[in-house]
């Protein structure tokens, strides 16, 4: 094959055409070579996205997510790009990604109601009702029988203890699709709050059986049936309905996101790293920074720390922070000071003074970003699992308090594997109750080990004595602070109806304090005999062996 062009009309000394960079006299002239490889040309931006939207209408999410990014990549403000890949990330419960990509869609496709009412639904899943319900209305101004907005308007009522306006908007769903599988759901939780239990629990069994409706709607109906059901005492068939949605959760989208932690490498880590040496290392040391001590409010899930938060948060002195991961940047900042494979404690333990400090001025940013001007106020850093770090808690913030959350280990995984919760790399465990209990055991064991190590100020309440007598509860806590006695936190439950609460417990903290939740594993002893040598040690040491 000749090179490309027409030989008669190159000269001796042109570039030889084949690409060589060499002469042609010197290279191709009189010989017959191969022509260049074609290039092969990349598909076009419409038939990326048309192949990605065929993805995700089969399911097949991460091969879409690949595809709406490269779409992206070529053009960053295409909003059906945008729009398809803020879904997924949602779905794969990476709810402030999907966020941050849907608003960037609607600042585009301004008049699209579907993309505005999945920006509201997110936006409701990340604990923002009010700015939910503000694109809700966007999407109804244009769609006013948009049946999925007034379903997120309902879940952002009812969430913010609006019940008259959730149960308009789930009633007003349902008129316009009586078989919506979302708004029945929407209406059975209304109608439970509401007292009415039977109707909720036959309208769910209806929507379970109809074997159409989505897994993640599937899961939800499980769990809000058990709970029915409970208040039914109907004890057999509650614990079935959690079971059932427990297992359809493990199925899911979101749970084969996550990538399983392995905690007890981790625990047994600390365990062997936070050594005396290392906790009393920074004691003494006075570090001239200014800063103020926060106070931190742990225990596992499900142990009473959102009622405690609220009790707190009604004092004039103190501001909470609703389970705002804030530590969690202080640990990402601190695995970057890795020398090669080192353990957290271990990095811990080579840090200098400038870096101990870089970390505590890391924590208050992020403190600050998140709770605005906290001048004058005590803050109390409520995340529950924070637990399993109080070992470096007590290393960069030696004078900090800390209360402990304690219940009855049963009731405690009990509760956990009866919520619907935001899967992650924990709550993953409380799919089931067996995988519930073992993560308890390992994670309340090194609680046990490490606080006879610990030097900072920490306190152990019981949710049990909280409920039966607060005001003794609420006075040791504000001792702990030194802070005067406000009766304000009596009515916690007041001032909470008027927050929006990012937990599982939002129903019941706005309401007067209440012992129905206590003991409430005898219920389903049957279920919890099987793994009762795994609790007994945390049973006896907490002391409920006698209840």
């Amino acid at each position: 094959m000749t090179p490309t062009g027409n030989p008669a009309r190159i000269k001796r000394n042109d570039p030889c055409p084949c690409g060589s960079g060499k002469k042609y006299k010197n290279c191709c002239m009189g010989k017959a070579v191969p022509a260049r490889p074609a290039i092969k040309q990349q598909p076009g931006i419409s038939e990326l996205l048309q192949q990605a939207q065929q993805f995700h209408s089969a399911g097949k999410l991460q091969s879409a997510a690949k595809l709406y990014q490269q779409v992206l990549n070529r053009k960053p403000k295409d909003s059906a790009a945008l729009f398809g890949l803020g879904n997924i990330k949602g779905q794969f419960g990476e709810t402030q990604r999907g966020i941050e990509l849907l608003r960037k869609a609607a600042t585009i496709d301004k008049r699209n109601p579907d993309l505005l009412c999945n920006l509201a639904s997110l936006l409701y899943q990340d604990s923002q009702p009010e700015e939910a319900l503000r694109f809700v209305k966007k999407t109804l101004d244009i769609a006013p029988n948009h049946v999925p907005a007034h379903s997120v308007a309902a879940q952002c009522h009812n969430h913010m203890h609006q019940l008259d306006q959730a149960i308009a908007s789930a009633q007003r769903a349902l008129e316009i699709d009586p078989t919506d599988a979302q708004a029945c759901i929407n209406m059975a939780n209304l109608e439970r709050r509401t007292g009415k239990l039977s109707e909720a629990r036959d309208r769910l069994r209806q929507i379970l059986n109809q074997p159409s409706v989505r897994a993640f709607l599937r899961q939800r109906a499980w769990h809000e049936l058990g709970f029915i059901l409970d208040q039914l005492e109907d004890y057999d068939e509650a614990y079935d309905a959690f079971c059932h949605g427990g297992d359809e959760e493990s199925r899911g989208i979101a749970a084969q996101q996550i990538q399983q932690l392995p905690w007890d490498t981790r625990i047994e880590q600390y365990r062997q790293g936070f050594t005396s040496d290392l906790l009393t290392k920074w004691i003494s040391h006075n570090f001239n920074d200014d800063l103020s001590t926060p106070a931190f409010l742990v225990g596992f899930p499900r142990s009473g720390t959102t009622m405690t938060e609220q009790v707190l948060a009604a004092h004039p002195e103190i501001i909470t922070a609703d389970e705002a991961p804030l530590l969690q940047s202080v640990i990402a900042e601190l695995m970057s000071f890795d020398r090669g494979g080192e353990t957290l404690p271990q990095i811990l333990q080579h840090l200098d003074e400038a870096q101990i400090c870089q970390l505590r001025n890391l924590y208050w940013q992020q403190v600050e970003s998140h709770l605005g001007s906290i001048t004058g106020k005590i803050v109390v850093d409520k995340f529950p699992l924070n637990i399993i770090e109080a070992g470096l808690i007590n290393v960069i913030f030696p004078q900090a308090r800390v209360i402990v959350a304690l219940r009855d280990p049963r009731d405690v995984c009990l509760s956990c594997f009866m919520q619907f919760m935001k899967l992650n790399q924990a709550m993953i465990q409380f799919l089931q109750l067996e995988s519930t209990i073992k993560f308890y055991a390992l994670v309340m064991s090194w609680w046990l080990d490490l606080r006879e190590r610990l030097i900072l100020n920490y306190m152990q309440i019981r949710y049990e004595d909280t409920v039966t007598d607060l005001d003794t509860q609420a006075r040791k806590i504000l001792d702990l602070f030194g802070l005067p006695w406000d009766p304000a936190v009596l009515a916690f439950h007041e001032k909470a109806k008027k927050r929006a609460i990012s937990t599982p417990s939002f129903e019941a903290v706005t309401e007067k304090v209440h012992t129905r939740a206590v003991a409430r594993w005898r219920n389903y002893e049957k279920y919890i005999q099987p793994f009762m040598h795994d609790l007994m040690p945390f049973i006896k040491e907490f002391g409920y062996d006698e209840s």
